[in-house]
């Protein structure tokens, strides 16, 4: 059953919800970093890009369309987004290798940050307010 509204249950996250809390959960930055260069590199025809983004695609939307409230479902799609990563780092030159390097390492402070702040009070660490 597909749900973009509450079901009978208002604790339920919609699918928008569960998407945001994907997003947040991948440090804000990395998910459209990689689905950003798997579509460039499939717009482009690199080769390789092509099955990946269909494994993405597929993993996402049986993960979005399946009655799932929880964002461990859309992470089984995440090794195909990771995998983008480094074959966009070889196939695509100049300024998105720069801008990669950036957000990777943006990515890498944030969690960074993160591990520093649950060290000092796991608290930190608590459920979206969405569950």
């Amino acid at each position: 059953m597909f749900r973009f509204t509450h079901g009978p249950d208002p604790s339920y996250p919609t699918a928008p919800q569960v998407w945001l809390q994907w997003l947040r959960n991948t440090s804000y930055v990395f998910l459209p970093l990689a689905v950003s260069c798997l579509l460039l590199m499939v717009v482009r025809g690199v080769r390789g890009a092509w099955p990946l983004m269909l494994c993405f695609s597929w993993g996402a939307t049986l993960a979005t369309l399946a009655d799932w409230k929880q964002t461990k479902h859309l992470m089984l799609s995440l090794p195909f987004l990771t995998m983008a990563l480094p074959l966009a780092w070889a196939r695509l030159g100049g300024h998105w290798r720069r801008i990669m390097a950036v957000v990777l390492g943006t990515v890498l402070l944030v969690n960074a940050w993160s591990l520093v702040r649950l060290s000092q009070d796991f608290s930190f660490l608590a459920p979206s307010k969405v569950w």
